[in-house]
């Protein structure tokens, strides 16, 4: 089946003496054409893996071979089932500016995809120029949540801006997907980064 066989050179499936006779011969064909020696055993070679050895069902066949004996373990399955866990919430939120750095402190009630509703405390200390007081209502909403545990507390690193004269915004995102923002009372301006803390004081 082919003048490569029975030298040795087979692996895989795939007979790589029967590929090289092939590329010799395509070359050659394509030289004494007058074409080139390179063009002529590339083709060679290639015709001579797609056409005798069906290099494309057998890889297709390994593929699904692989994927039938290495099903998804349960942390990749619980990474799936999480991956697109919404949380959403409403509350009121103050925070002040002290020339370089301030804080904000927000009480909200929280509900998640996973049928949780809680009510979460966040405080927050910034980092930058900002300064001022400012109150009003924030609304929060997070596309990767996790399931909230009452009395767990946990911390995220982000960013926030405070555009407030009288009446004006407030907006900040912590982590890669976390978002916060709402109208504001006051006057507060700043930006910067900010360290956050949330706990969730009460569940049902």
């Amino acid at each position: 089946n082919g003048l490569g066989k029975g030298w040795g050179f087979e692996t895989a499936g795939i007979d790589f003496g029967n590929v090289a006779v092939a590329a010799l011969a395509g070359g050659a064909s394509s030289h004494f054409a007058g074409g080139t020696f390179r063009d002529g055993a590339r083709t060679g070679a290639l015709a001579n893996l797609f056409n005798e050895h069906n290099l494309t069902e057998n890889i297709t066949e390994k593929m699904v071979a692989h994927i039938a004996s290495n099903p998804p373990d349960g942390q990749w399955q619980e990474g799936m089932d999480n991956m697109f866990n919404l949380e959403v919430g409403l509350g009121m939120s103050g925070s002040a500016g002290y020339v370089l750095f301030g804080h904000s402190h927000e009480l909200s009630g929280v509900w998640n995809t996973q049928g949780q509703w809680c009510l979460v405390k966040t405080s927050c200390l910034k980092i930058g120029p900002t300064l001022g007081a400012a109150i009003g209502p924030s609304g929060s909403v997070n596309p990767l949540s996790e399931a909230m545990v009452v009395g767990e507390t946990s911390k995220s690193f982000g960013f926030f801006a405070d555009a407030v004269k009288v009446l004006g915004f407030s907006g900040s995102t912590t982590g890669m997907s976390y978002a916060n923002g709402g109208a504001r009372w006051g006057y507060l301006m700043g930006a910067g980064v900010q360290m956050c803390t949330s706990e969730a004081v009460y569940c049902m």
